[in-house]
């Protein structure tokens, strides 16, 4: 019994040290996609803000280590296990880059509903924001990554102009 058992757990072992790496997010990340995800774009905003504020300066600073190495974008799409691994080896990178993705939407998502020019403007920085983070990948728990700048830089064109956006408002 006792070699049977030393023999299981060496294989659930073996199995565990095989697994690719899981990803891991922040708790405020976590909150964020959970309140956007429930239509909850002001509670989004606010985790999505506390993710900024505590991550985006390293990740800035990942961000520039890896230009400076000129090191290749990450692969959206689904990967292998390695290119995984190395993905979420970025975690702060990644979580930053959701974040000013998820702040941005639920700003966008605001500004269409109330017409109010500040949560365009705000849309605007949070999509900036990741755009100065390409390296940043998000995970889709359907199995693939996609990337935070390319998905920020297409909301970006969706916003009306600035000028558009104080008309708009000016007529509401």
């Amino acid at each position: 019994m006792r070699l049977y058992s030393l023999t299981l757990l060496a294989v659930i072992t073996a199995i565990v040290v095989a697994m690719p790496t899981v990803k891991a997010q922040q708790p405020c990340l976590v909150k964020a996609w959970a309140a956007f995800n429930n239509n909850d774009y002001t509670g989004a905003m606010t985790a999505a803000d506390d993710c900024i504020d505590n991550f985006a300066a390293q990740a800035q600073r990942d961000q520039k280590h890896l230009t400076d190495q000129k090191v290749p974008l990450p692969p959206t799409g689904t990967v292998n296990d390695a290119e995984k691994s190395a993905i979420f080896a970025r975690g702060v990178l990644n979580d930053a880059g959701a974040a000013f993705f998820v702040k941005g939407r639920s700003a966008e998502y605001l500004f269409k509903s109330t017409h109010q020019a500040k949560f365009a403007q705000t849309a605007r920085a949070s999509y900036t924001g990741a755009l100065a983070l390409p390296h940043a990948r998000t995970f889709d728990p359907q199995g693939w990554f996609w990337s935070t700048a390319e998905a920020s830089s297409d909301r970006l064109r969706a916003l009306p102009a600035p000028a558009a956006t104080a008309a708009r408002t000016a007529k509401k």
